[in-house]
């Protein structure tokens, strides 16, 4: 069961048929040794990713979560986000490992499009376990720029999620 799957198990218990899943592909940032979803052949094409915003709209769904490999490296990410404010979701919610936030004017873009929760990944709380989940050196760095930088924002909702390595 895919990470998106779970949540969505999770919020329909939790809002019924709400919430609308969006799995995007295109690899990811991190290489985490943990990883249920980067073998997962998720869609790349931006038409085929809007409809599915679209039929989740057309089926009176609220909450859109944007999710998957890792969805912020798509080439059109702020164009998705904005897309599913504009066609009428009052919630969207990103689950990302956070690392692109580290950059100001992305963390800007993401936010102004109508995010309204971003749900960060965080592994590890040092960067010596960070690197025993993730082989990317500075990975760990990143993703805390990247929460501060939201932090920092007005973005008013924020959700940082961790996995407890056992």
């Amino acid at each position: 069961m895919t990470k998106a799957t779970e949540f969505l198990s999770r919020a329909k218990e939790q809002a019924g048929d709400a919430v609308q899943v969006v799995e995007i592909g295109g690899g990811c940032n991190n290489h985490c040794y943990f990883c249920n979803v980067l073998d997962q052949p998720y869609e790349t094409d931006f038409e085929y990713l809007a409809e599915t915003i679209r039929t989740g709209a057309a089926q009176s769904r609220t909450d859109v979560v944007l999710t998957g490999h890792e969805p912020t490296i798509h080439p059109q990410f702020v164009d998705l986000v904005k897309f599913a404010r504009d066609t009428g979701f009052k919630r969207i919610r990103i689950e990302t490992n956070g690392r692109l936030f580290a950059y100001p004017k992305f963390a800007s873009a993401v936010l102004d499009a109508g995010a309204t929760e971003i749900a960060i990944n965080l592994p590890a709380h040092s960067e010596k376990l960070a690197l025993q989940i993730n082989p990317i050196p500075g990975a760990l760095k990143q993703t805390i720029r990247g929460l501060k930088n939201l932090l920092q924002s007005d973005s008013g909702n924020l959700t940082v999620s961790t996995i407890v390595p056992v």
